[in-house]
């Protein structure tokens, strides 16, 4: 969403029991984190995983697509 400001290089997404985050790599910094039941939908389309996260996301709110060759996987 054009509210968060996720850096252009590389980030890496973790993912552990029913939650997730989005971790810049260098400095290692956890940049926004989502309980898997608070997001309203997910999947893979075209090479991105997508999601959706709802109010209950705080800053993690909105609609994120990031590119990556394990979308399906993700999903």
């Amino acid at each position: 969403p054009s509210s968060s400001k996720l850096p252009k290089d590389p980030i890496q997404l973790i993912i552990h029991d029913m939650r997730f985050c989005l971790i810049a790599q260098i400095p290692p910094k956890i940049l926004l984190s989502w309980n898997i039941e608070d997001l309203r939908r997910f999947g893979a389309r075209e090479g991105k995983f997508c999601f959706e996260g709802g109010a209950r996301c705080g800053k993690g709110s909105g609609i994120y697509a990031l590119q990556s060759e394990q979308a399906e996987d993700i999903a």
